[in-house]
């Protein structure tokens, strides 16, 4: 049994290396075969194949040997086995692109998350701190209002104490004014009581009411003698060096007695008869 030229085999497996894959962009441009073409293709094929396996070659010798150049590149991608690769390789990158693409949607949407949660948050906290500074503030204008009533009616207040203390000012003049009028009159009396007291006594002093009444009570007083009065006044104790006769002299006695306003208006009715008596028990 014969074995196909070993030369042939190699020149057609480096053939098959040398030549590039269609573009998968070509086919869609390619004319395809006729029927007739097609057939008498296979037909070849067959009789090339029936006369080698009449000659004992193996079914890999056989295939080898019946390839030509022109049926290199057909049956290479008959199946497009190339365009499916390529198709391949650009869906394992695309899947690649799209698993990295989903994988940084994942992560955009974890930090879009992320973010937006924060975003929450801080609009709640805003929110809160509106709502606090919104409260604060009504308080505060609350009590700027109540302040501000409190102050008029201080002022109110203020006012009326003013014119209270205006009015006892006024009051406390007019006092003092009419203070300064009764004492004026208070001292104009005190000085006509005062010189009506001088001008009564001296002219009661040189009355003759005045005159017969001291002889009238000279006559009663000596009735019974000097020695009866003597012994009325060691009768009741008084020593006559301590306490000397001085109602002997009547004048001078009446005139020792102008110091006690006291008995102003009772000395026009001093019982004159009882004199030393009074005078005595004094």
């Amino acid at each position: 049994m014969s074995s196909p030229d070993i030369n042939l085999v190699s020149r057609l497996a480096e053939s098959i290396d040398r030549s590039s894959p269609p573009k998968a962009s070509h086919r869609g441009d390619e004319i395809p075969s006729s029927t007739e073409a097609h057939r008498a293709r296979i037909l070849r094929i067959d009789q090339d194949e029936a006369r080698l396996a009449a000659q004992g070659c193996t079914w890999y010798e056989i295939k080898a040997s019946t390839l030509t150049e022109s049926d290199i590149s057909y049956i290479k991608d008959k199946a497009g086995i190339t365009s499916l690769y390529e198709s391949l390789v650009w869906l394992g990158e695309a899947a690649s692109r799209f698993s990295k693409a989903h994988e940084e949607v994942i992560k955009t949407k974890r930090s879009m998350d992320g973010v937006l949660g924060r975003h929450d948050a801080l609009m709640k906290r805003l929110e809160e701190i509106q709502t606090k500074e919104s409260v604060e503030k009504e308080s505060l204008s609350t009590e700027l209002e109540s302040a501000r009533a409190e102050v008029q009616t201080l002022r109110a207040q203020m006012q009326i104490m003013e014119t209270q203390v205006q009015s006892l000012e006024a009051r406390a003049k007019c006092s003092e004014e009419d203070s300064k009028l009764h004492l004026a009159k208070v001292e104009k009396l005190q000085e006509e009581r005062a010189n009506s007291w001088s001008l009564e006594k001296e002219k009661f002093l040189k009355s003759k009411e005045f005159d017969s009444l001291c002889s009238k009570r000279a006559s009663i007083f000596f009735d019974k003698g000097f020695d009866g009065c003597l012994a009325q006044f060691r009768a009741t104790g008084y020593s006559e060096d301590e306490h000397p006769a001085y109602f002997l002299n009547v004048e001078q006695a009446l005139a020792d007695m102008s110091d006690y306003e006291d008995i102003e208006g009772s000395m026009l009715g001093i019982d004159l008869y009882a004199y030393p008596l009074y005078m005595c028990n004094d």
